[in-house]
């Protein structure tokens, strides 16, 4: 029977710095702050977790974060719509591969992903990602953390194929993303540049420096 494999959509598209705007303006709609960009680059975890640290530095407690948020989740994509078309989002280097790992028979290859799922379906429009191809997808909600998400989609990627006894591979390059995935027993391969000190001390079974090496981190993975 065939490895699961889960990807962050985070690591199959490229954003320009400015698609931070999108979250600036929902943060201003929802709760009402008034923030500089938040760059894309500095944003690491799921939306709860973006959300507590950065309304938490601004004085926002937990119970008037979790409030709104829901309402936020869903009018991320929204907020999207409205800077979408400043920004030039495409494929990442070596998305294409990973894509490719679709067809194989080798590996159940599916999303999971902390990103809401209408804000997920418009990026994968905007850089022409077929997400029929992948054998199962989870994605970011109101009260689902990154274990549940990411057992979540292992349990689906069981359902669709993978070895029953075989927890999976997830393929990220979010630290946050790729400590819980340790922490409920799924193989890691983070995509770094190599220089990212988030990444130290997070036990990961492979680093890439691109999606272009991902059939060679596999083969090592499972081993």
């Amino acid at each position: 029977m065939a490895n699961a494999i889960l990807l962050d959509l985070a690591v199959l598209v490229k954003e320009a710095k400015e698609v931070g705007l999108y979250w600036t303006e929902n943060i201003r709609n929802v709760y009402g702050l008034y923030l500089d960009d938040i760059k894309a680059a500095e944003m690491d975890g799921t939306v709860q977790e973006i959300l507590y640290k950065t309304l938490g530095e601004h004085g926002l407690s937990r119970m008037e974060i979790d409030g709104k948020m829901e309402l936020f989740i869903n009018e991320l994509p929204y907020a999207y719509y409205n800077v979408a078309g400043r920004d030039n989002m495409a494929l990442a280097d070596g998305a294409k591969d990973a894509l490719g790992l679709c067809g194989s028979n080798d590996f159940i290859t599916g999303l999971a992903t902390p990103i809401p799922e209408k804000l997920a379906q418009n990026m994968m429009e905007r850089t022409k990602i077929d997400w029929k191809a992948f054998k199962f997808a989870e994605y970011g909600a109101f009260n689902k953390d990154a274990n549940a998400l990411l057992m979540a989609a292992v349990s689906s990627a069981k359902a669709a194929g993978a070895e029953p006894d075989n927890e999976g591979i997830f393929v990220s390059s979010s630290p946050s993303m790729l400590s819980s995935a340790r922490a409920v027993r799924i193989k890691t391969v983070a995509v770094t540049n190599g220089k990212d000190q988030r990444f130290e001390g997070i036990d990961l079974d492979a680093k890439i420096k691109s999606l272009k090496e991902i059939k060679k981190a596999m083969q090592k993975v499972t081993e």
